[in-house]
């Protein structure tokens, strides 16, 4: 087998920091029988076709078209991708995990892809700074929704639509690729009137699971990274995961222990931190499906239920060992901890010897002659060590290296683990009623025709007496 993500328990396990807060066998055993039933559950799914994101590892077909759209990305100077939460996140670790931290920076003829940007949010200072350093003429917009019709998403598209249109008049459809449901939607509608190039997201597939659909895959084609290199780290995982076993099924395995730590132990907080600056916005990604998968009010079938879901936060290595550890050591005892480990990095730096004066002399000369990857190690390895001196409990994802492989295996782990924990909560997984809540206000503040009465509740929000203002 090619380079294997492994997960280590030992640091979660009683014996090691303790009854009160660790897993026993005995915790293990009160919660095997959920973890086979839900691994049969989830067997029964695929074999009937109604858990589709698992089987996008061996989806295939689109990679033809999608390396043919890469290619004519190349003649772009800037690739933009508008999108926002699931349709952003994954695309984001991607170029984030696979390729230098300055690509962009680097000079035309080394990047062998476009500058890349991804554009997120709506605050008009950094869309307006963006189209200003990546001028709309020069640069190929990727939108992203699956539904097509995401107000944020398609605020950004009429703002950029608009200065295409000024720029390069009848071309601006040129200038656009659209992923989105392939058959339904604003998007969908738009792609087909005006010849767009486009590509179709399975509909079975949500937002925040389709990091391995052409959400994921285009983009990292046009940054150079093999969407087959994805596929088959996904699938490879895959394979692993088809166990009934928590001991020989890793997804399994780090559903049971987020949900016993929450459900036995009163760990409602998960932390995840990376050693790795290249897998930030994988943190990022995790906290995205975890939250809006897992938190909910309610059951399967929409009734109402006490409420649950672990509360995801992230952090990295070495960095916030200088802002968030403290708290972590000597803080409320409430969280467990995610520490990702790579062991091997790209890039070999050695910290030189030295003529600068002073450093033996104030107990620094044991520091030359190290690599900085064995800092870096060493640093994980201390904060592993301090936060099982506090009993807290730490379970460490190990990486062989940071690579387009190793980043499918990921991503597949932590989907196949998030839909397994929602089984063990008894939620659906793939639903976010809180978040649509929130998408019908932000329509009815814009005057959508047919919500006046939302509108009138946030015009009475808006308006309501400021008596605690502290002026």
């Amino acid at each position: 087998m090619r380079g294997e993500v492994t997960i280590d328990l030992t640091g979660v396990m009683a014996e090691e920091i303790g009854a009160a807060h660790g897993l026993s066998e005995a915790d293990l055993r009160r919660i095997e029988p959920d973890l086979v039933r839900v691994a049969s559950e989830i067997a029964d799914l695929r074999r009937r076709g109604m858990l589709e994101v698992l089987d996008l590892p061996s989806v295939r077909e689109d990679l033809d078209r999608i390396a043919e759209a890469a290619v004519k990305s190349h003649g772009f100077r800037n690739f933009v991708l508008l999108g926002i939460g699931g349709s952003s996140l994954g695309a984001r670790a991607i170029f984030e995990a696979c390729l230098s931290p300055f690509h962009n920076l680097a000079p035309e003829g080394e990047r062998g892809a476009p500058r890349l940007f991804v554009a997120e949010n709506v605050d008009p200072d950094s869309l307006d700074s963006l189209m200003r350093v990546a001028p709309p003429e020069e640069t190929l917009y990727n939108v992203v929704s699956k539904s097509g019709t995401t107000v944020e998403t398609i605020s950004q598209l009429l703002v950029v639509w608009d200065r295409l249109a000024s720029s390069v008049g009848k071309r601006a459809a040129e200038h656009l690729v659209i992923t989105t449901d392939p058959e339904r939607g604003f998007l969908r509608r738009l792609a087909s009137e005006l010849g767009i190039r486009s590509f179709g997201v399975p509909p079975g597939v949500g937002g925040r699971f389709s990091v391995l659909t052409p959400v994921g895959l285009y983009p990292a084609a046009v940054a150079g990274v093999d969407p087959l290199e994805l596929l088959d780290g996904a699938a490879q995982m895959d394979e692993r995961c088809r166990d009934n076993g928590w001991r020989q099924n890793p997804a399994l395995a780090l559903a049971g222990v987020h949900y016993a730590f929450d459900r036995l132990k009163g760990k409602g907080i998960t932390v995840m931190m990376p050693y790795a600056d290249s897998l930030r916005s994988f943190a990022e990604w995790f906290c995205q499906l975890w939250a809006e998968s897992l938190g909910k009010r309610t059951n399967p079938a929409g009734d109402p239920r006490a409420p649950v879901g672990q509360t995801p936060v992230r952090a990295l290595g070495a960095i916030d060992q200088h802002s968030q550890l403290q708290l972590y050591v000597d803080g409320p005892n409430d969280k467990l901890f995610s520490i990702v480990a790579v062991h091997r990095h790209r890039a070999e730096v050695r910290i030189p010897e030295t003529t600068l004066p002073g450093v033996r002399e104030e107990g620094l000369g044991h520091i030359p002659g190290h690599g900085l990857d064995e800092l870096l190690s060493a640093e994980r390895s201390a904060t592993e060590m301090v936060l099982l001196g506090s009993e807290r409990p730490v379970l460490v994802v190990d990486l062989p290296e940071v690579s387009a492989f190793s980043l499918g295996q990921m991503f597949y782990l932590y989907e196949w683990a998030t839909i397994a924990a929602g089984m063990l909560y008894h939620v659906n997984p793939f639903d976010q009623p809180g978040v649509e809540e929130g998408k019908l206000l932000t329509h009815a503040a814009m005057g959508r025709s047919g919500s006046e009465k939302l509108a009138e509740r946030i015009r009475s929000h808006r308006q309501r007496p400021d008596r605690h203002r502290i002026r």
